[in-house]
């Protein structure tokens, strides 16, 4: 998806951004594999922010560049979003409420 942002068409198409998933920053997912192994918990263990983002968003987030952007959706809209609440009992937060908010912030670094 960088690469088709930072190329010279002024106009992309993008194809199946119609769904929702759950994203987390790799520091959250170490800490919480951290927090895991310390208190030596069995089981399994969804390790996610709960939340659910548009993947359109995102694209829209990333286009630093104001290209004109036409998103082609051939398929429903679907949904893949965890559950942390067994994560949160061990007192793990993700450091972002939001994954859009974490992307805003470090923007600039996908555009090496």
């Amino acid at each position: 998806m960088i690469s088709k942002l930072k190329n010279k068409k002024k106009t992309l198409s993008i194809y199946g951004v119609n769904h929702y998933r759950d994203f987390l920053p790799i520091n959250d997912v170490a800490k919480a594999i951290i927090v895991l192994c310390k208190s030596k918990s069995s089981g399994i263990f969804n390790i996610c922010s709960s939340q659910k983002i548009l993947l359109s968003d995102i694209v829209n987030l990333l286009n630093l560049k104001n290209k004109k952007i036409k998103f082609i959706n051939e398929h429903p809209v679907s949904h893949i979003i965890g559950c942390n609440k067994k994560l949160k009992k061990l007192n793990w937060r993700p450091s972002y409420l939001n994954y859009l908010n974490y992307l805003k912030k470090n923007e600039k670094s996908y555009y090496f």
